[in-house]
């Protein structure tokens, strides 16, 4: 199973079932501004830092489905 998120720019990312139940082997959080990944961010982050576009807005991905960003 996979889910999506949309970004504020448009950019769809595809966010794989094991970064969000927490058995993969990286812990990956999404910006929302950009899409960008961002390796190393814990399944609960919130406004971390994105490298790729400079926004705080890189959340951990059970976080983001717990927010209701990803379908």
């Amino acid at each position: 199973m996979s889910y999506s998120m949309t970004a504020k720019d448009g950019t769809v990312v595809d966010i794989p079932e094991d970064h969000i139940s927490g058995f993969g082997i990286d812990d990956v959080g999404y910006c929302v501004n950009c899409g960008e990944e961002r390796y190393g961010t814990e399944t609960d982050a919130r406004r971390y830092p994105c490298e790729a576009c400079g926004a705080r807005a890189v959340y951990g991905a059970q976080e983001l489905l717990l927010e209701g960003v990803i379908e």
